[in-house]
């Protein structure tokens, strides 16, 4: 059984709850509540939750604040599951977040839900409603790949397709461009005869070997033949 009351908002006094509940035998329950200002007990609308992979399993959180005028008294809780899990994972942000990011597991399904209350030194309240499930389905840790190679295809045909139009409607333009982006090879052959010539005009000429006869001097050590037995030498007189 539930039950519904209404209380003007005012914060001049604090509210009491007095609950009184008849049975059918005719006994009578009283239940006192705890006193409460009006601006402890707000209640806040379901957030709404958005997000976008910025990454390969990397996912950029954005929400909108129920109630603008206590955005940095509301803190948030986030949770998460995984396709066929039953256990959820909650991440509380910091208080008047208005985003965040979230690391998850790439190629994987998730469901992401938020709820909010306000938490502040002037408002309270309990958490809302979550909000409807949000499925996620992150991408492979190569789909960066398949974009860069989109891309350069993509910007390989518009280059190509610049070059076909300006050689039809602007030729010496085209040829121009062909040339500074493409110059002409030169002729092996005619670069190859003008280096050996060059190099046979910058070489040396070969010096001329010609016949000298040097002049011999006489030797002063005189070789004897050898005599069995020895003969003494003749002794020079010396001058007076």
């Amino acid at each position: 059984l539930f039950s519904r009351c209404h209380f003007k908002s005012r914060n001049d006094s604090v509210i009491h709850i007095l609950v009184e509940v008849t049975t059918a035998q005719g006994a009578i329950h009283s239940y006192l509540g705890s006193p409460f200002w009006i601006r402890q007990a707000v209640l806040l609308p379901t957030p709404s939750l958005h997000w976008r992979e910025i990454s390969s399993g990397r996912l950029e959180l954005e929400w909108q604040h129920p109630s603008p005028w206590a955005a940095q008294e509301t803190c948030y809780q986030l949770r998460y599951t995984g396709e066929g899990h039953e256990d959820w994972k909650v991440l509380e942000p910091s208080l008047g977040a208005q985003g965040g990011t979230l690391e998850l597991r790439p190629r994987a399904r998730y469901s992401l839900q938020l709820r909010a209350r306000l938490n502040g030194p002037t408002y309270q309240g309990p958490w809302s409603a979550w909000s409807p499930p949000a499925r996620v389905s992150t991408g492979s840790e190569t789909a960066w790949i398949h974009l860069v190679t989109a891309l350069l295809l993509v910007l390989s045909l518009s280059a190509l397709l610049g070059l076909l139009l300006l050689k039809w409607q602007f030729p010496a333009h085209y040829r121009r461009l062909r040339h500074a982006l493409w110059p002409s090879l030169p002729d092996l052959h005619r670069v190859l005869g003008q280096y050996l010539r060059d190099t046979a005009a910058l070489s040396p000429s070969k010096a001329t070997v010609t016949d000298s006869c040097e002049e011999v001097e006489p030797s002063l050590l005189e070789i004897l033949p050898k005599s069995p037995e020895r003969t003494p030498l003749p002794l020079c007189p010396s001058q007076p």
